[in-house]
């Protein structure tokens, strides 16, 4: 049996990957916690996103972290319109951000140079005390991310399907991609999982490497490959057979661009 188990595991890991025609531009600020959400320093920010979407080679889709924007990038326009001034014909730019309707959502929006928003993802496992306050009726406690209230869940898994005929994708924000078998809408089975997270909470422990390592398994069980884009890291592409391929290392800033690995048959 063990030998059995290695000889398959061995031939598993062995399978030739192959790849996506579509590349991905991971950004990662490596900003700290205090800086990320200082109000002085939102704009600069934003304008650093913006500064390192621009640099290296092309991609057909450039990917910020959760909470990379301050600003509602549905409502406000004027920021909305900033990131289609750096994008072209045929490029688009998923983000994470705070979308606010009748409550406030910790979402994933899809954009393009022409049409502006062409796809929203609203995050539904949310972080108990840090995102809502279970039994908040009785309990008038402030929420770690949003103060009192804090946020409302989304409805569910869900693929997006991207415009330009990109292959399709399931987005996860953080928290999330530790659930198994949780983060994908098998009725419309996507090509790539999307893991956008902000560990800069954790600092330099061990909490973002054991984050990452839940990503690869995610990788593993659905037999698809994760892009993992991270506020401060680790920002990672990794096979649907769990190995990271090529990371940005927690703490650095820089960019990645690669292409997206195919699922397994």
């Amino acid at each position: 049996l063990w030998f059995g188990l290695i000889f398959y595991g061995y031939r598993h890991l062995s399978l030739p990957l192959e790849f996506h025609e579509t590349r991905v531009k991971l950004v990662q600020s490596g900003l700290s916690q205090q800086l990320k959400w200082s109000y002085a320093q939102l704009e600069n920010n934003f304008n650093l996103h913006l500064n390192l979407s621009q640099e290296g080679a092309p991609a057909d889709i450039i990917i910020w972290p959760e909470s990379a924007v301050a600003f509602d990038l549905v409502n406000d326009l004027h920021y909305q319109n900033k990131i289609r001034e750096i994008l072209k014909d045929d490029q688009v730019l998923i983000s994470g951000f705070i979308y606010h309707e009748e409550s406030a959502y910790n979402s994933l929006g899809v954009f393009t140079k022409n049409t502006g928003l062409n796809g929203l993802y609203h995050k539904h496992h949310l972080v108990p005390f840090g995102e809502y306050i279970p039994l908040a009726k009785y309990l008038p406690l402030e929420t770690i991310a949003r103060g009192i209230g804090g946020l409302a869940p989304g409805k569910g898994a869900k693929t997006l399907y991207l415009p330009f005929n990109f292959p399709s994708v399931s987005p996860a924000i953080c928290y999330e991609s530790i659930f198994s078998n949780q983060i994908i809408e098998h009725a419309h089975p996507p090509e790539w999982i999307l893991i956008i997270t902000n560990d800069a909470w954790y600092g330099n422990s061990r909490g973002p490497y054991q984050h990452l390592a839940e990503a690869q398994l995610r990788a593993i069980e659905e037999g698809l490959p994760v892009v993992r884009v991270g506020y401060n890291g680790i920002s990672a592409i990794i096979s649907p057979t769990g190995k990271i391929l090529e990371e940005i290392p927690l703490g650095k800033q820089g960019i990645l661009v690669h292409k997206i690995p195919k699922r397994l048959p």
